[in-house]
């Protein structure tokens, strides 16, 4: 039953691999390094919030969902936090990567990065966002040192997707906060202790 389960998650991966594959090494070379279109920030405003500030560099929502971006450049290795809800965009889709491009050009080449994605309540995301976030993964990808994405359902199927294309090597992928604490991941983000502590 369990190989047949692997095969079934194996199959959604490869049917929405082969949708969206074509357009991503394209988005790849022609994402703009400092590039920034970010509703949430006003003209003057600084990318990177204050050393020790805990505010989101992103806030995006629409009819369908939203999502949120927190870099914490205070800590080493530096933590990406994203939290998404609802169906994924192409306007959220966009909206965080743009954001996380401008981020990720802020930070020194030499900074470690470690990222934690809060999909435990996202739905699913449309197609046409995620060569999108694999554009973005393809050229970013091998500056994190570990990538964890908490959640199950669709919206796993469309991460497992984006990682294949990307070929991501460094990430692990939790049903929930309980689960990746016990594999001792992600225990140093504030939201893994938080969240753990809501599940008991």
């Amino acid at each position: 039953a369990s190989s047949g389960k692997a095969a079934d998650a194996a199959a959604k991966v490869a049917a929405v691999a082969g949708d969206v594959g074509r357009d991503a090494g394209l988005l790849a070379d022609a994402m703009p390094m400092g590039g920034l279109e970010n509703v949430s920030l006003r003209p003057g405003d600084s990318l990177l919030p204050n050393r020790l500030s805990d505010k989101p560099i992103m806030q995006y929502s629409d009819s369908s969902g939203n999502c949120e971006v927190k870099v914490r450049d205070w800590v080493a290795p530096v933590q990406v936090y994203i939290r998404m809800e609802g169906l994924g965009t192409v306007g959220a889709a966009k909206s965080l990567t743009e954001s996380l491009t401008g981020a990720m050009g802020k930070l020194g080449n030499d900074e470690e990065v470690e990222v934690l994605v809060d999909m435990v309540t996202a739905r699913g995301a449309w197609p046409r966002s995620l060569p999108i976030v694999v554009g973005f993964l393809r050229r970013f990808g091998p500056r994190f040192t570990t990538v964890n994405v908490v959640g199950r359902g669709p919206s796993i199927d469309a991460a497992r997707a984006c990682v294949y294309l990307a070929r991501l090597h460094k990430i692990r992928i939790f049903p929930n906060y309980a689960e990746m604490k016990k594999s001792h991941r992600g225990l140093t983000f504030p939201e893994t202790a938080k969240n753990v502590g809501l599940s008991k």
